[in-house]
């Protein structure tokens, strides 16, 4: 059974008590108790809502004044729960966690026993960079099947760092599936070389337009576009396609009757509704099945008789319960958009268009005649530039439609070109756009050949969908969408940066180290420094402790390019940064109170008394070492000194930001 998600208002169930059919009541009841008996709901969380499509339900529960929060499972009519979010409004916003990933993994797991018991051991969780400075741990997990990975099975779980509760969760689908031999008979090389011949890696320009500098660049790529998520059969080595139903997702025949018996596939089981509950279950038995209002509709509107459901909805506008049916009729290829009141079966709209076309062409334009016309318009431009193969007539002919892309050393410049649309029943162009920049290209000399490029796309084995509910084992690539530098190979973005692998794990070298133990739960917290070591005892440069800082006062890390931004003047009092150059303590702390809220009295040092025992110390920044000393940020040392003018650590700098980060957490 093919799974989407309810894109539905958030709905208020007001009506009054009326007597009909019982089977919604019956669904509904069973399926609140299945879902309860998987997740708790919240206490507080007293009222309860809900909306459906099909066979899916979304239950809404909250508190009754609205302040606590809220809670949003998504299921089928069976009880499998397709999402799950826990929204709740007073809580901790500190970017510290109080929870260590480990901690919260093992909350994810159990939370996914509970929830889909029959998927947890076939999932396996992906390898993540650190932590990021949300206030969530993400935990990402594949579905496998016999050790092969099952293609865009994809599960999601945040955890809140803060409690260790399970804020969202989803991704699932409980679709049957059946599998092919797990066996591949070509390998990956071979699949690398077939992918070339059918899918093909072509290298090109892209071009950045840096909106700081104001200037535009372009870069030599080989772009990688598996939009629609192909892949290669590894059993033959033809190109298959990752299985999409021919409508859109929202428009699928309803599987199920409205009013039908839910004894063979539910319990029964209902037990300990709250009145809120109880009463959206009575509700429901005020409501007409899909099928009694066709037959009212019928009396005014035949054609609905000749056209299938694809698609119905059920909501509520004020006081009245609305149920939105899309129809369709293949045969004559139109469509029909109704919304009618779900009770009275009342028409509220009623939208009827078709795919025919309504005035034949009476003109035709050829590729010479386009052609003609762009060599008066851009003659120069025209002359560097090549067709494009697509389609480019509209389905009733009424317009064609020609790209003509930019050629620069007889590469596209991708984006570039030229393009024209005529219309074939007026018999004149109506669009025509020229995009092309005044800017240097690179040389291709030196640049790698494709079967090089293509063992960066990142071909892998999996098991994809290729038919409705039957997987096949074939080589598909682990992004849609990718540029690689055509000299290196190397992933780059879409300004030419090479993307960096991150793979950050924890410091192998904080074994035994005082401070290992606080570095941990800022690590947990998404504040680090990048590398497999840390190296805590070697001084630590301007860059990496402003950059530190901007991550916990800011909110994010500031790019490369950014070193002479207003914030690190603000913060420095200087006009560029030496990236290498190391800081003192007392620069450091500096640094630090400049970030905070306190910089404005901080430089007033005739309302302080130095804390620390040293001899020596800059009487300018007294104040700074004060406050910062006031506020825990810093701390004495055994013999009762500061030490000024020793430089700073690595580790010394995780650590003022681990207690700069404890001042300011909410309460």
């Amino acid at each position: 059974m093919q799974k989407k998600f309810l894109l539905l208002v958030v709905i208020a169930m007001l009506m009054p008590q009326v007597s009909f059919a019982n089977g919604e009541t019956q669904v509904l009841e069973a399926l609140l108790g299945k879902v309860k008996a998987k997740i708790e709901v919240p206490k507080a969380f007293t009222e309860f809502n809900y909306d459906q499509s099909g066979e899916d339900y979304r239950f809404i529960w909250q508190d009754q004044e609205g302040k606590e929060g809220s809670l949003y499972v998504e299921c089928e009519s069976d009880g499998d729960i397709l999402s799950y979010r826990l929204n709740l409004y007073h809580t901790s916003d500190s970017t510290l966690a109080k929870i260590d990933w480990e901690t919260g993994k093992a909350k994810a797991e159990f939370f996914l026993n509970q929830v889909v018991p029959e998927y947890a051991k076939a999932l396996v969780l992906r390898e993540t960079p650190a932590p990021s400075n949300n206030y969530y741990y993400t935990y990402i997990y594949d579905l496998y099947h016999e050790g092969v990975k099952v293609f865009n099975q994809v599960i999601y779980v945040n955890v809140s760092k803060q409690t260790g509760e399970i804020r969202s969760f989803s991704g699932i689908d409980f679709s049957e599936r059946t599998y092919n031999a797990n066996k591949p008979k070509i390998t990956l090389e071979q699949a690398e070389v077939s992918y070339l011949k059918q899918m093909d890696l072509p290298a090109l320009y892209n071009t950045f337009y840096d909106w700081k500098t104001k200037k535009k660049s372009s870069f030599l790529v080989y772009k990688l576009n598996n939009g629609e998520s192909k892949g290669i059969d590894a059993s033959t080595g033809e190109l298959v396609v990752n299985y999409k139903d021919e409508d859109n997702e929202y428009y699928k025949e309803a599987a199920a009757q409205e009013n039908q018996s839910v004894t063979d596939k539910s319990d029964g089981a209902a037990s300990g509704l709250t009145p809120s509950e109880r009463k959206a279950v009575e509700e429901t038995k005020g409501l007409l099945s899909v099928e009694v209002i066709l037959e009212k509709v019928a009396q005014n509107f035949p054609r609905v008789k000749s056209a299938t459901v694809s698609r119905n909805n059920l909501y509520q506008e004020q006081e009245t319960y609305i149920r939105q049916i899309v129809l369709k009729d293949e045969a004559n290829k139109t469509n029909i958009n109704l919304t009618v009141d779900a009770k009275t079966a009342e028409i509220e709209s009623y939208y009827f268009w078709s795919n025919t076309p309504q005035e034949a062409a009476k003109y035709q334009w050829s590729e010479k005649e386009a052609a003609s016309f762009l060599s008066q318009v851009a003659p120069q431009q025209f002359k560097e530039t090549k067709l494009i193969e697509d389609d480019h007539i509209n389905e009733d002919m009424t317009t064609i439609n020609y790209y003509y892309g930019r050629l620069v050393n007889d590469f596209l410049v991708d984006g570039e070109g030229l393009n024209i649309t005529y219309d074939q029943c007026l018999g004149e162009v109506t669009a025509y756009s020229k995009n092309w920049s005044k800017i240097n290209f690179k040389s291709p000399e030196g640049m790698i050949n494709k079967e090089s490029a293509v063992k960066n796309i990142g071909l892998e084995l999996v098991y994809m969908e290729t038919d409705q509910g039957v997987y096949r084992l074939a080589y598909t690539t682990r992004e849609r969408h990718m540029l690689l530098d055509a000299f290196t190979g190397k992933e780059v973005d879409y300004s030419g940066k090479v993307i960096e692998e991150e793979a950050q794990k924890f410091y192998t070298d904080l074994k035994g180290h005082p401070k290992e133990v606080l570095i941990k739960k800022l690590f947990d917290s998404g504040i680090y420094l990048k590398g497999e070591k840390l190296k805590p005892d070697m001084p630590v440069s301007e860059e990496d402790f402003l950059n530190l800082l901007c991550q916990v006062t800011q909110g994010y890390e500031p790019d490369e390019n950014e070193n002479v931004s207003e914030w690190y003047k603000e913060i420095t009092g200087k006009a560029t940064i030496e990236k290498k150059q190391t800081l003192t303590r007392e620069n450091a702390v500096y640094y630090m109170i400049n970030a905070t809220t306190y910089k404005k009295i901080a430089g007033v040092s005739e309302l302080y008394v130095y804390p620390f025992d040293d001899k020596q110390y800059d009487e300018a920044l007294k104040g700074y070492i004060s406050l910062a000393y006031g506020l825990k940020l810093i701390q004495k040392d055994e013999e009762g000194l500061f030490r000024p003018e020793d430089r700073l650590t690595r580790a010394e700098a995780l650590e003022m930001m681990y207690y700069l980060l404890l001042s300011t957490e909410t309460e």
